[in-house]
């Protein structure tokens, strides 16, 4: 339990250290001491604005979304019993991906929000099918089929049908390959999927 204390304790320290310095690194470098006084009295310098206007919001985003990758990854590692448990796995990465692509190619979604949004919708649905392709069985029976229903579903054969009508030029980072390689677009066009998306070509 003592050892449990110190680390928590190291940990926050560091994690504090960390949160100043980068308070203090960008592409305009603020001094330590600079940005002590800026935090303590924000005189509405140029020092001080950048700290609290840019510096710090950017810190606590970086520091929210630490926050939530870990706890996704514990709560994947603790629901499969695997250590190497991620997204990628369970098929949320591909749910996400899908999503975006079909709010870019039949949509015509072109904003950030907007594909964030889509995103989420994409990973609650993919993790929902998980689930429901898993079964209910027996605890270690579950954990194998959620593992296989995760794979089925990111394997890119089971995306193409669908990834193979999205405009290549604009989505192609959003989808995986797997089955060919993007030096094949340097002449496509957004009309002709079946030229530029290699993954169309296994959908044959």
């Amino acid at each position: 339990m003592a050892w449990r204390l110190i680390g928590l304790v190291v940990i926050l320290t560091a994690l504090a250290w960390l949160f100043f310095l980068s308070i203090g690194i960008g592409a305009r470098p603020i001094p330590l001491p600079e940005v002590w006084r800026a935090l303590i009295d924000n005189d509405g310098s140029r020092n001080a604005i950048i700290v609290w206007q840019l510096r710090i919001p950017r810190t606590l985003l970086g520091l929210l979304v630490g926050i939530a990758l870990g706890l996704s990854g514990a709560v994947m590692q603790a629901l499969t019993r695997n250590p190497l448990a991620a997204p990628g796995l369970l098929g949320i990465n591909a749910g996400a991906a899908l999503m975006v692509v079909l709010a870019i190619s039949m949509l015509g979604i072109n904003s950030f929000p907007g594909y964030v949004w889509f995103a989420l919708v994409g990973c609650g649905g993919a993790a929902a099918l998980v689930y429901t392709l898993s079964g209910r069985s027996s605890s270690a029976v579950q954990q194998v089929r959620l593992v296989l229903a995760g794979a089925a579903i990111t394997s890119p054969p089971a995306l193409a049908p669908l990834l193979a009508s999205s405009r290549c030029p604009t989505a192609r980072p959003l989808i995986p390959i797997g089955s060919g390689s993007w030096d094949r677009c340097r002449t496509a066009r957004p009309r002709s999927p079946s030229r530029c998306c290699p993954l169309s070509r296994s959908a044959r």
